[in-house]
């Protein structure tokens, strides 16, 4: 049993790093400088490791059948995308990505078209093509390499996750502060009122620098 999960541990941790080197890589080629994606700090996008994951669980036994691993993978990945977004925005009110300007055929700027026909190629090639290069890597590892690997990156991610969210949490309080004091800047002086703007302004453009924009 423990060595069944570590397996599948060990595939979301593979995963994760696999899409976050592919989004950095997309995302410098089109803004021609190094970009870094994720929230986390490490080098990783847990997305991409619950969608890999859920699709190989999936699908893998229907391997067999590529329009049905094609149709599944753009139903899963773009599920994943939508609740992803819509939690980011709830929790911390980030805004990630929006393709309400880069698509016509979105649902409320957090999936569209585009990407959801990408998520279907990317999804062949998941199942047809990466899935059986990891069996053959986790098959030269031993069991316990296998769990000291698996524990061992869940660790530093689940470290890396909870210092991700204090930031975030810390940042959104930060900006509710200087909101409610540009909401009440009649009660303060003229100078404090445009110190609190600046900074206000500034926080907003610095997170969207760090961001970038997804597409």
């Amino acid at each position: 049993m423990l060595e069944e999960i570590s397996k599948w541990i060990l595939y979301f941790f593979i995963y994760s790093i696999g899409g976050y080197i592919l989004e950095v890589i997309w995302c410098s080629l089109r803004q021609k400088k190094l970009v870094g994606r994720g929230m986390l700090f490490g080098p990783w996008c847990p997305i991409y490791g619950f969608g890999s994951i859920l699709l190989v669980a999936i699908m893998w036994p229907f391997r067999d059948n590529v329009v049905l691993v094609y149709l599944a993978a753009m139903l899963i990945c773009s599920s994943i995308e939508y609740f992803a977004s819509y939690l980011l925005e709830k929790l911390f009110k980030l805004k990630l990505w929006d393709y309400t300007d880069s698509d016509e055929y979105n649902l409320n700027g957090r999936i569209c078209a585009r990407n959801s026909f990408a998520f279907g190629f990317g999804g062949c090639v998941i199942i047809y093509v990466l899935q059986p290069m990891v069996n053959n890597f986790m098959a030269w590892l031993s069991p316990a390499a296998v769990l000291i690997i698996a524990f061992s990156g869940l660790a530093i991610m689940l470290i890396d996750t909870f210092f991700a969210w204090k930031v975030a949490l810390e940042g959104k309080k930060r900006q509710g502060v200087i909101r409610m004091m540009l909401r009440n800047r009649k009660t303060v002086s003229e100078e404090d009122s445009k110190a609190f703007e600046k900074k206000f302004h500034e926080i907003r453009s610095e997170a969207k620098r760090q961001r970038g924009r997804k597409s």
